[in-house]
């Protein structure tokens, strides 16, 4: 279990779902009933969407995680997962969390996939390796499981609130 929370990053996941929680229950109407099913399912896309996106952070940098004293005891430098069995899950996962999302709403669906692309590909292939400041617009994935949780209920993100929770 330590390899699969490792290769996951299970850590940043409870942070992930944590925010998540704070956008769903601020966006929850006062006078509607709790639903555990939408509210499970809401957190199942988030967990299957980070956790596949982290898994294939960890293919794409396996070589630069070699380098790295830092970074050598993760599951790909250490060999102990290979690249294709964290590509596999990873791809997986995010397919999984897609079709949660899709049973959220498309707004849910729309902005996990889109966090999955910012994050994998524009963050992880682009900024951080060409640009010194890279993490700065890094942070947008990682500030967007809170909108995530919030367009659960209120599809429509134009209200206040979900933007001061992202700030």
């Amino acid at each position: 279990m330590r390899l699969f929370f490792d290769l996951t990053k299970s850590g940043i996941v409870v942070f992930v779902l944590v925010t998540g929680m704070a956008g769903y229950g601020m966006s929850q109407p006062l006078t509607a009933e709790w639903n555990w099913v939408h509210f499970l399912t809401t957190m199942a896309a988030l967990y299957f969407l980070s956790s596949g996106s982290f898994a294939i952070n960890q293919a794409q940098e396996v070589h630069i995680d070699q380098e790295m004293p830092r970074t050598q005891g993760r599951p790909l430098p250490s060999k102990r997962v290979s690249k294709m069995q964290a590509w596999t899950l990873g791809v997986g996962f995010v397919l999984i969390g897609a079709l949660a999302a899709i049973l959220v709403n498309q707004t849910v669906f729309w902005l996990g996939l889109g966090t999955v692309f910012l994050y994998n590909v524009t963050y992880t292939l682009w900024w951080k390796r060409h640009w010194s400041f890279g993490a700065v617009p890094g942070a947008i994935p990682g500030a967007t499981p809170v909108l995530i949780g919030y367009a659960a209920h209120q599809p429509f993100i134009a209200m206040p609130e979900p933007i001061y929770l992202f700030c």
